[in-house]
This record gives structure tokens, C-alpha cells and sequence, in this order.
């Protein structure tokens, strides 16, 4: 049998889909399909979709190489009784006892820690907060800061500093402390990299050694992300410098680069389309269409051959599930034509939806405040959800 990596997420043992997708041979994007026409048989007891800090973490201990490997869509794990759902989903049988019995030490340890978004520059250096430290580690900051002093000889200057009130106040104006208030009265020390592996030597606690790993792994990653975007980093650093010297020019420059951003996919997360923005509109929605990997989801009661041109433009291995209110005979005739020629997309009849939703890949949601057949002609705003995808997928198949 294929080995594969069991990891303890949110206090359960779990396993990711593409290593599921490994143990039974089959594409990931297969597994997911099945999954989803059986979304009934899957709740939360048995599967969920992980957190971007949940991803990062994952990345960070190298169980995912870098998030690209996921082609933009939020990964499922399932618990050992999703995997006995996917045995009778799939009609196929993986042994449970010979990977959720695995002996503890042979587990990854994966909790959605948000690492990288505490790590700070300061001096020139990657450091984080004393405070933020002790909520890692499950400590007060000040019994942090109490064994840190009686060990002083640990904590050279280039491992641990304490920070000037000017070093303060700009912390608080990038909002990377939320206040002096909250200081207590007190100027924080910050610890590089060095200086948190000698942590573990004054915390003695399995909890100290585990949150320890996560810190560094995520300063492997970050120093990684670093190297890959130099030259990034220096472009941007370029065009800061150009923007004090010859602020219209470079204004000009900063929206050529965003546009080309946009040209590229990134997608807007909400705004408005007035009259007459025709095209803007229609290319906005096929930026969306087009972004989707595995699958879309269109709840929209107004269907006609525009939509469907429109669904065209996606790729080849993109399911499609249309919910609209009515499906007349001129459109099962559309249906069935368009079905002829490209990839099939299914239409089901759906009585409880007002407004438009498109769900990409089963972890986007947008809304859409007009049918897909008349963006650009009114008015419409438009808004990427912060709501659970599979919630709502949920409700579609109840």
C-alpha cells in the first residue's frame, strides 16, 4: 500500500485529498466529483475544507511543496470516517486500521498557527514580539521574559533586543503592535530566529519544542519566498524610489503594472459596473469563468445562449452545474446543442435563489447583482463572499 501522511488538524487526525486521490489512483479532481455528488453523505464529522493559515502552515512543514501546487483551490481532508465514505462512494477499499492506527510519532503535527503574518523587519532583521511569542507558546509574556533574564547568557544581543520608543511608535503605525496601551507600560523584546531556537532551551515543554518547529519552518519558508522574488522585491523597490523623484511619471507606470496584474487573472474582490461598461463587465466575468480549475456552480434564474458562450471560454476539465428557476424548451433545446459540441454542462431546476451566486472550484463564492446574460447594460455591483463554499453546496443538494 502507497504510504501517505496523516496530520492532526483542529484536534483531528486527518488526510489531505491529493494524498486520498494517491491511495485509490485516481485524479484528485475525480475524487472531488465524486464527493460532490454524494455532498450528503460527507459532513463535517467526516471532511472540511482547510483555512489559508491552515495552507500556509502546511507549507511551511513542507507537507504541501508551495501553494501553487493546489492550481488556487482550498484542499478537503477527511477524517477516518470520510475516508469509510469515500470507500463506499468510490467502491473501492483502503485499509483505515493501517493508516489511522499509524504510531503517534509517525504523525505531522499541523495547527493553523498564523506564523509568517508575526514575523516583523526590524534593524534589518526578521523578528517576532515577545507577546506574540507567548501566545504560541501558551504562556504570559512576562514568565516568557522572566526565563529569558534568569538565562541571560542565551540571549546574545543578535539573538534578543529590546525596542526604542521610536522602534515602537512605528510598529504601532504599521499596526504591527495594536497600541503603547497595550505595552503595559513596558518596551517589548523581540527575538530573531536564533534567538527563538533558544527558547526551547528555557521553555521546557513538548507544547514549547512543537511550537518551536512551526517558528522556524516558517522562517525557512519565508527566507525560500524571499530568494524566489528578489527581483520582485527590487522592481517594487525601484519604482518606490522613482515615485519620490518623478511622482506623475511613475503614477502612470504604477497603473500600467496594475493593469497588467489585472490582465493577468488577479480578480477584484467587489465593486460596480455603471451603463454602457459592456465589455468591462463581460470580461470580468470571464476572468472568473476562467480562473476555475475543477468545477463551477452558477445559480443565476435568467439562462440563455449568452450564458452559455459565455461557459464556453472555461477549460476542458471544468465541471459546470447550472441552477436557474425555469427550464423552458427553447432552453433544454440550447442545453442539448451546446452539450453536442463542448464539455456537458448540467442544469437543475432551483426554486429558493433570488439573487446570482457563481461558485468557483468549490471555494470562491461571488454575488452577482445582475444574470450573467445582462452584465454591463444597469447598474450591478458585485462582491467576492467571505461565506463557506461547502455550505452552501450543502443547501443545493438538500
Amino acid at each position: 500500500m502507497k504510504e501517505a501522511k496523516v496530520l492532526t488538524i483542529r484536534g483531528q487526525y486527518v488526510l489531505i485529498d491529493r494524498e486520498l486521490a494517491k491511495l485509490y489512483n485516481i485524479e484528485t479532481r475525480v475524487l472531488k466529483q465524486s464527493v460532490k455528488r454524494n455532498i450528503t453523505h460527507f459532513s463535517q464529522e467526516c471532511m472540511f475544507q482547510l483555512t489559508t493559515s491552515e495552507i500556509d502552515a502546511l507549507v511551511s512543514q513542507f507537507v504541501i511543496p508551495h501553494k501553487g501546487e493546489l492550481g488556487g483551490a482550498k484542499p478537503f481532508v477527511f477524517t477516518e470516517r470520510g475516508v469509510v465514505e469515500l470507500n463506499r462512494t468510490l467502491k473501492k477499499n483502503i485499509d483505515i486500521s493501517s493508516l489511522f492506527n499509524k504510531p503517534k510519532q509517525d504523525l505531522v503535527v499541523t495547527e493553523s498557527y498564523d506564523i509568517l503574518s508575526k514575523i516583523s523587519v526590524i534593524r534589518g532583521l526578521s523578528v517576532m514580539f515577545d507577546f506574540d511569542l507567548a501566545q504560541l507558546y501558551g504562556v504570559k509574556a512576562v514568565r516568557l521574559r522572566e526565563q529569558v533574564k534568569r538565562n541571560q547568557k542565551r540571549f546574545p544581543p543578535d539573538f534578543m533586543y529590546q525596542l526604542t520608543d521610536e522602534e515602537i511608535s512605528l510598529m504601532v503605525s504599521q499596526n504591527a503592535i495594536p497600541s503603547k496601551q497595550t505595552l503595559g507600560g513596558s518596551r517589548p523584546f523581540v527575538f530573531t530566529e536564533q534567538g527563538i531556537a533558544s527558547i526551547s532551551s528555557v521553555l521546557n515543554s513538548e507544547k514549547a519544542i512543537e511550537v518551536n518547529i512551526a517558528i522556524i519552518r516558517a522562517f525557512v519558508a519565508m527566507r525560500k519566498m524571499l530568494v524566489h522574488n528578489t527581483a520582485l522585491f527590487q522592481r517594487v523597490e525601484n519604482i518606490e524610489t522613482r515615485q519620490l523623484t518623478h511622482q506623475i511619471e511613475t503614477d502612470k507606470k504604477i497603473d500600467e503594472i496594475f493593469s497588467a496584474i489585472e490582465e493577468r487573472g488577479i480578480k477584484p474582490t467587489q465593486g460596480i459596473f455603471y451603463n454602457g461598461q459592456i465589455f468591462d463587465a463581460y470580461l470580468f466575468v470571464m476572468n472568473i469563468i476562467r480562473s476555475a480549475r475543477q468545477s463551477i456552480i452558477l445559480i443565476d434564474n435568467y439562462i440563455d445562449e449568452t450564458v452559455l458562450t459565455m461557459l464556453s471560454k472555461r477549460a476542458k476539465a471544468v465541471l459546470v452545474t447550472v441552477y436557474t428557476k425555469k427550464i423552458n424548451k427553447q432552453l433544454s433545446l440550447d442545453i442539448q446543442k451546446y452539450n453536442e459540441q463542448y464539455t456537458q454542462v448540467e442544469i437543475i431546476e432551483f426554486f429558493d435563489a433570488h439573487d446570482r451566486f457563481m461558485i468557483i472550484d468549490e471555494s470562491e463564492v461571488y454575488h452577482l447583482g445582475a444574470s450573467l446574460k445582462d452584465v454591463g447594460k444597469k447598474w450591478f455591483a458585485f462582491s467576492k463572499m467571505d461565506v463557506r463554499a461547502l455550505d452552501m453546496i450543502h443547501k443545493l443538494h438538500k
